[in-house]
């Protein structure tokens, strides 16, 4: 549980997998350079190498959602494993999805504070590791609180009516603190 709590997993549909994530020799969910956890402190901008017909068609909001068919190209067996920079794809690998352990490299330069994932949309995401530049903070923007907030908002409506009566009270607190949460960061980018 301790690789859990500390983020070192990723979460997906069970037909792809990404494992060993790491940036220059720091892991997702093991301390970094400072003892951190999946952070990566560059004293400047630097370069990093990081290793490692239905149902497609559908919405991503229908069921079933992360499936690899979702993910394969055109009618090939091949899946998009994309490097994801502060919520954005930053670079991207066609990778043969046939079930065999493969390895991937990404070459890409780091000019800011940022976190680094990887993903195969919509089947699987990778959590985060950190990279801290010269000490400055990973900034947040617009669209990613806009999005908190979205999910927050989503999630409360698709689970609401799976929680006990004894507890939905509780449950919509927590929902509305972390709504509240976003909304105050969102404000807070809107007011700089």
């Amino acid at each position: 549980t301790k690789g859990l709590k500390n983020g070192r997993s990723y979460c997906g549909g069970g037909m792809s997998h990404l494992m060993d994530f790491r940036i220059d020799g720091v892991h997702v969910g093991e301390p970094g350079t400072n003892g951190e956890i999946s952070q990566l402190d560059l004293v400047s901008p630097s370069s990093i190498t990081e290793e490692t017909e239905r149902i497609r068609n559908s919405r991503l909001d229908e069921k079933p959602y992360r499936p690899i068919e979702r993910c394969r190209i055109d009618s090939t067996r091949k899946v998009l494993v994309e490097l994801v920079v502060n919520g954005e794809p930053a670079a991207r690998r066609e990778l043969l999805a046939d079930g065999s352990t493969r390895p991937l490299e990404f070459d890409l330069d780091i000019a800011q504070s940022s976190w680094v994932a990887l993903r195969i949309l919509p089947s699987a995401h990778m959590n985060p590791i950190f990279i801290n530049v010269d000490g400055d903070p990973i900034r947040v923007n617009k669209k990613s609180a806009e999005w908190c907030i979205k999910v927050a908002d989503t999630c409360w409506e698709s689970k609401k009516g799976q929680i006990s009566d004894e507890e939905r009270s509780a449950a919509k607190k927590a929902y509305d603190q972390a709504r509240a949460y976003y909304q105050e960061v969102l404000s807070s980018i809107d007011n700089n």
